[in-house]
């Protein structure tokens, strides 16, 4: 089975994992629920995120397919390339774990 790192549970259903999935067209990473289908590009969770748009959940960046092909979770390696990212989870904002990934959809 697949793993994904996530960051905790979604501050809006209260239920899905927070994944961190790679966006195929822009290489964008998002914060991703596996519930409600919402998305956030900072680490900022009380602000407003993107939503789904039926099967799709797009980008937060670029609006591409975040379930798309060419789209998947992050590695390691790309979320440490991401000073954002990497700021919130040593500032303690985020905690990265590991875990079974979710299988969407589309892929």
């Amino acid at each position: 089975m697949a793993e994904m790192f996530h960051v905790g549970t979604c501050p809006i259903c209260q239920e899905g994992t927070l994944g961190l999935r790679s966006c195929g067209q822009c290489e964008a990473i998002a914060i991703v629920c596996d519930e409600c289908d919402v998305a956030w590009s900072t680490p900022d969770l009380s602000a407003k995120p993107t939503v789904s748009r039926g099967a799709d959940l797009p980008c937060p960046t670029c609006s591409a397919p975040l379930y798309a092909a060419g789209s998947r979770w992050a590695t390691n390696e790309e979320i440490a390339r991401r000073a954002w990212l990497q700021t919130a989870i040593d500032a303690g904002e985020l905690k990265l774990s590991k875990g079974e990934a979710y299988a969407p959809e589309a892929n």
